[in-house]
């Protein structure tokens, strides 16, 4: 390093540069002074420097680092004039994009635009931010859609495998049926053969009798003519000899073999070939587009509710900050400013704002007064991490037991209860009698009566998404992307087609999910310069808001949605 060798034995010491104390150790170095210092000095002698605040000091175990060079400060104060080189260039030339001096300016650019230097430098460096960051986005979208394209390319050589080895399969099957139909005529046949063939045996040996004994009749006859003894002749003649031919038993075997009919259809109907419906995620044709980036005084926006008129409430639950606003164009008019820790919250059909602010009993804020008083609605010993709303103007309560909030003992449940406080139903276990939740965070719900809770498993966020059925039951659950190790589900809600929506902030996602639960596209909100989308909340209207964790730029965000 750059100052590997200031102390070693044998030099000479270096002391600090302002107070000039020897043996007083060296911490720090001003890089705009050029200035060795000690701590003392730097606290008590620089920083009285009128000008001190802008310059850069840094420690002097750092001189040399690379990335101590790439944030060094340029100075921009003493820029010499490439014309005229004894002259200090003051002003840049908007219409030359050129620094200029005073000389300058009156030989050649007088009637320019002139700014400020550093504004002009500070306005170039944003713009460069700003394009380095559009540049970064589109190609975070570039991979995305390389990603989408992938996975859609994989997916369709799957299913043509899949397909082909079914076609395959059928074929086997039915060479298998036609073999054993065969199989079963010839059978048939060869049986209605081998009753013939026993037939024409009988008949061929009474046939072979009768010719024998005829043969044996036709001798005797003819010796007897052949003697003339007409004493013989006409004794014998009165005996009978007849003898009837054996009877024909065609009937065993006449029409009797059966005969080959073809089938009329001479194509084998197989199947069919039909298209998958939504065979890929990335079918979905999601639209989401800013309308306005908006300003707020909150550092984050943790929580959203909107009502029927523009009144917005947003909350920070870390700086514990609750607000009423109305969204303008740029920042927000702050109507209601409160100072209390709220976790969640909804609006209530009376205008009236329920809130969960870490207890058992949600509190209530009139809307008209803005008093702040506790309302019916109580989860009994336990604390009340979320609220919401459904269409049929029920509350769903999540709550947990006021153990540690993540230990795998303690309840953790759901309770649904009318407006009256009323109770209707308490959800806690699945089928297999195992806890639902470990931490109910988020929740909504759709027109269909499906809920949708985020379950979080750590403050980090880190979590999955559950979908009940209205009786309870549990349609699927949604762990994220598998790949992402290090996603943060955040605020989840329900669109016009009963889809959800889940933000994920730490991989600026949207996670797109269908009424049952299953994914059905992933929008990353980088691309419409969206940074750590936090929670999500539709107005009556249909206008989307998106609340950021991001303190660098607005964050809060109106939008307009279309797709599923």
């Amino acid at each position: 390093m750059a100052h590997s060798g200031l102390f070693r034995k044998g030099q000479i010491q270096i002391t600090c540069q302002l107070c000039e104390i020897p043996n007083r150790k060296i911490s720090w170095k001003c890089e705009d002074c050029d200035l060795l210092m000690c701590g003392n000095c730097r606290e008590n002698i620089h920083s009285k420097v009128k000008t001190s605040e802008d310059h850069h000091i840094i420690n002097i175990k750092d001189i040399g680092k690379e990335e101590n060079k790439a944030n060094e400060k340029i100075k921009i104060s003493n820029i010499k004039c490439n014309t005229h080189q004894h002259q200090t260039c003051c002003l840049f030339c908007k219409d030359c994009s050129k620094v200029v001096c005073s000389i300058c300016i009156t030989d050649v650019h007088n009637g320019h635009k002139l700014q400020n230097i550093n504004e002009a430098y500070e306005l170039k460096i944003k713009y460069l931010n700003d394009r380095q960051e559009r540049t970064k986005r589109m190609l975070e979208e570039l991979e995305l859609r390389e990603n989408d394209l992938a996975e859609i390319e994989s997916d369709r050589r799957l299913k043509h495998n899949e397909t082909k080895q079914a076609i395959l399969a059928e074929k086997e099957t039915i060479i298998k049926t036609i073999n054993r139909r065969a199989e079963k005529f010839f059978e048939k046949l060869d049986t209605e053969l081998e009753t013939i063939i026993v037939s024409v045996d009988c008949e061929k040996s009474q046939l072979v009798r009768a010719k024998v004994s005829l043969k044996e009749k036709l001798k005797i006859t003819t010796n007897a003519l052949k003697l003339k003894n007409f004493v013989h002749i006409l004794e014998n003649e009165l005996k009978s000899d007849t003898q009837p031919l054996p009877i024909r038993t065609e009937n065993n075997y006449c029409n009797s073999i059966s005969y080959f009919v073809p089938a009329s259809i001479k194509e084998v109907h197989l199947g069919t070939l039909q298209t998958y419906i939504n065979a890929h995620p990335k079918t979905f044709n999601v639209i989401l587009k800013v309308k306005k980036n908006i300003r707020t005084k909150l550092p984050c926006i943790h929580a959203i509710a909107t009502g029927n008129d523009e009144a917005t409430w947003i909350t920070d639950s870390r700086n514990g900050k609750l607000q009423m606003v109305i969204p303008g164009n740029e920042e927000v008019l702050v109507i209601v400013d409160i100072n209390i820790v709220v976790f969640s919250m909804a609006i209530v059909p009376s205008g009236d704002l329920l809130v969960a602010t870490g207890d058992s009993v949600l509190k209530i804020i009139n809307s008209k007064t803005v008093k702040l008083t506790k309302s019916i609605y109580s989860a009994f010993d336990q604390i009340i991490t979320a609220v919401h709303l459904t269409e049929e103007n029920n509350l769903i309560l999540g709550a947990r037991s006021k153990e540690i909030r993540f230990a795998p003992t303690g309840r953790k449940v759901l309770i649904v209860m009318n407006l009256d406080g009323e109770i209707q139903t308490i959800w806690e276990f699945d089928r297999g009698n195992k806890p639902l939740f470990t931490y109910p965070r988020y929740i909504t719900s759709n027109k269909k009566g499906n809920i949708g809770i985020v379950d979080w498993f750590s403050d980090e966020g880190n979590g999955r998404v559950v979908i009940l059925s209205p009786n309870g039951n549990i349609l699927n659950v949604y762990d994220g992307q598998p790949d992402m190790k290090t996603r943060q589900l955040g605020g989840i809600v329900s669109t016009k087609a009963d889809n959800f929506i889940v933000t994920d902030p730490r991989t600026n996602t949207l996670h797109i999910l269908n009424s049952n639960g299953k994914c059905v596209y992933r929008f990353n909100t980088l691309s419409i310069g969206i940074q750590s989308p936090y929670y999500l909340a539709f107005q009556k209207s249909g206008k989307l808001y998106i609340g950021t964790l991001n303190l660098k730029q607005q964050n809060l965000f109106e939008l307009t949605y279309s797709g599923c």
